[in-house]
């Protein structure tokens, strides 16, 4: 039988490095095992359309969500909480405060092509300034607050084994480990293919961490940590204390 997964994470913290480590896995050696699903890139349903977690077989099919109906998106699209047999649920998190810098960065490199892409389809579109970092950061950490205390803090089921959380930390600093645990975790009866992983190590690496203390907002980190650090440690006093 097929197994779907929800991939709910939070922006910035791996997942579709994550996404190249599972596709190089499951889709070598001449086989297709794994379907992706980005929802507003794909096909906008939940499920996927094009995967059926009924079929007969043992292919994989990964679904995206940041769970945006946090900051008020779509409320079509909010993911489900409770544990079903499909799909799991693979719960990504990453500091709030290295996770909002790398999202604003991400901001600011892609700004100038949307904007270009917006006046392509209308000559008149009224292009504004990028956001000033207060602007964008002090609401991107109340939404991850408000994430990490839904899927970690608040979530009864966190223990169940149909809810995996990766960190990003040991992701990147252990990814083969970290794939291995998916993939147990995805079809436990199946244990990894030694190949198969060496052939997924394969992959471009991840950006070199970066050090807070060269962001051009450094002085205003000290403060934002207030706003999410206390929910942080008790995510990983949570974790830590998983049985």
């Amino acid at each position: 039988m097929s197994v779907a997964i929800q991939g709910v994470s939070i922006p910035r913290s791996g997942h579709h490095f994550l996404e190249r480590l599972l596709r190089s896995y499951f889709n070598g050696g001449g086989r297709q095992r794994m379907h992706y699903c980005e929802y507003y890139t794909c096909c906008r349903t939940r499920p996927c359309k094009d995967f059926d977690p009924d079929w007969a077989t043992d292919e994989l099919g990964m679904h995206k969500s940041h769970d945006e109906i946090l900051r008020g998106g779509d409320p079509d699209y909010e993911p489900v909480l409770v544990p079903s047999v499909n799909p799991k649920h693979l719960i990504q998190i990453r500091h709030p405060v290295p996770s909002t810098i790398s999202d604003y960065e991400t901001y600011l490199a892609k700004k100038p092509a949307r904007d270009s892409a917006k006046l392509a389809k209308d000559p008149d579109f009224e292009l504004h300034p990028p956001r000033t970092w207060k602007a964008f950061s002090v609401p991107e950490l109340l939404y991850r607050n408000t994430f990490l205390k839904k899927w970690i803090l608040d979530n009864e089921w966190i223990d169940s084994p149909r809810h995996l959380v990766l960190i990003f930390d040991d992701l990147v600093a252990d990814p083969r480990k970290q794939l291995a645990s998916v993939i147990r975790f995805v079809f436990p009866e199946e244990e990894p293919d030694s190949e198969a992983l060496d052939r997924a190590m394969n992959y471009e690496p991840v950006k070199p961490k970066r050090d807070p203390g060269v962001f051009e907002h450094v002085d205003t980190l000290d403060e934002l940590r207030t706003l999410c650090d206390e929910t942080w440690e008790a995510c990983m006093a949570r974790l830590g204390a998983r049985t």
